[in-house]
């Protein structure tokens, strides 16, 4: 009888393309005869931590040690790892990365995310010290290591030591070079804050994320003469505490002068409870990626997908439209300019080849719903259940076929939820009234 030990090493190996890494160390003690090739970079490839989706302390706790454990026995075969901490107390942290920068030393990739979740201990100045000593350990000893993505955790208003003491090490390590990616959340950059220091440990940036009122023209233009690419921008509402420097504008001038030096440069913005103003989104600003949560503005909705249909077509991959109504009574009533928005939302994805996430929930009739989908198939399409509206079944007699399809699919949830998953081929629903926070993700 053929058993499971009788498998060629091959089909062993493509069985755990589909396992997370602590399903791969559970297999790995339950199968002792799979020794050999578990001892590969095949099996160990990419490795992702993230226990951001536990909620009890002591299944975060187990996680963290199991990790551990998996790390110092198969680290050395590691190629791609992927470390994202929350809720993890900072022992725990700390724990991970000696484990990590001990053991791991083949890696040709590394992502590092700490950004900690509401009511989670803030770091001290000696978790602070030891987590950028042992990232710098990580990169020191990592030879072949030419792609880095860090995430430091977000500093409070008046104090940036975090980031200072990480740039500090990195800075006298001469390990800034290998370092590809920065998310650095910053509030108060100016003042005690070392741009030229900034700009001469990271040499080999290509991607950052920052607050927009955190980077001047000039500075950005020094960073995409070296290698910058791609750039993601914030604001909420921290940034009226935030002071701009005197500089350039980042208008539409300056877009189209980056864009003669980098013709493939791309930008990610999100915009989170601020009035929305057109000069957000100048003319030549490559926008990638468009989130707004907003609850103001004193410009026509329609306005601003109009704008985003003609100036950003060739590069918009992810928009998130979301209007925080908290403060409407009842909300908003399907109307004729939410009519018109709708069909202005239609004429976008219509032109918007590589559009592919698309989160709206402003009110919207069923029938353009099926519009969308049926003009193009997407990764992530998310609308908000009551603020949906519905053909009234009474109604849905028509000459025209296609409109009487439209019709005869859009008069209810249910039909409508049917309709979109056979048009996708996979199960498609609205989004419930108390899932609103994923729609502000």
């Amino acid at each position: 009888m053929v058993t499971i030990l009788d498998l060629p090493t091959a089909v062993g190996i493509h069985i755990t393309d589909f396992l997370n890494w602590e399903e791969k160390f559970d297999l790995a003690l339950a199968i002792p005869a799979w020794k050999d090739f578990y001892n590969s970079t095949k099996v160990w490839k990419c490795i992702e931590l993230d226990c951001g989706e536990l909620e009890s302390k002591v299944d975060i706790q187990r996680s963290i040690h199991k990790f551990v454990t998996c790390i110092e026995k198969y680290g050395r075969h590691i190629e791609n790892l992927k470390l994202y901490f929350h809720k993890e107390n900072l022992e725990d942290i700390l724990y991970v990365l000696e484990a990590t920068s001990s053991s791991c030393w083949n890696l040709n990739d590394l992502a590092i995310g700490y950004i900690p979740f509401k009511n989670i201990l803030q770091p001290t100045k000696s978790f602070t010290k030891s987590y950028s000593s042992f990232v710098c350990k990580l990169l020191a000893k990592s030879p072949v290591l030419n792609s880095v993505d860090i995430s430091s955790f977000k500093p409070s208003i008046d104090n940036d030591e975090g980031l200072s003491t990480l740039l500090s090490m990195i800075h006298d390590q001469h390990v800034g070079h290998k370092i590809s990616g920065i998310d650095f959340l910053l509030v108060s950059p100016y003042g005690q804050f070392d741009y030229i220091k900034f700009l001469n440990v990271f040499d080999n940036l290509k991607k950052l994320a920052i607050r927009r009122e955190c980077i001047t023209a000039n500075c950005l233009l020094y960073m995409v003469d070296r290698s910058l690419s791609e750039l993601a921008l914030y604001g909420d509402t921290e940034s009226d505490d935030i002071s701009v420097p005197n500089d350039q504008s980042l208008n539409e001038q300056f877009w189209n002068k980056i864009l003669t030096k980098r013709p493939t440069f791309l930008v990610d913005l999100e915009i989170k409870q601020l009035p929305v103003v057109l000069e957000d989104f100048p003319c030549f600003m490559p926008l990638r990626n468009i989130g707004l949560t907003f609850f103001t503005t004193d410009l026509e909705l329609i306005d601003i997908l109009k704008h985003f249909t003609k100036f950003y077509s060739k590069t918009l991959v992810h928009l998130s439209f979301v209007f925080d109504d908290s403060d409407a009574d009842g909300g908003f009533e399907f109307d004729e300019q939410f009519q018109r928005l709708s069909v202005g939302l239609l004429e976008l994805v219509g032109v918007c080849p590589k559009l592919s996430v698309l989160r709206y929930n402003l009110p919207i009739d069923s029938t353009t719903i099926i519009c969308i989908a049926k003009e193009r198939k997407m990764q992530e399409l998310c609308f908000y259940e009551n603020q949906v509206s519905y053909i009234n079944e009474t109604d849905i007699s028509s000459h025209n076929m296609k409109v009487q399809w439209l019709n005869e699919c859009g008069y209810g949830r249910t039909k409508l939820e049917e309709t979109v998953s056979s048009i996708y081929n996979k199960e498609w629903r609205l989004l419930p009234d108390e899932e609103y926070e994923i729609l502000n993700h």
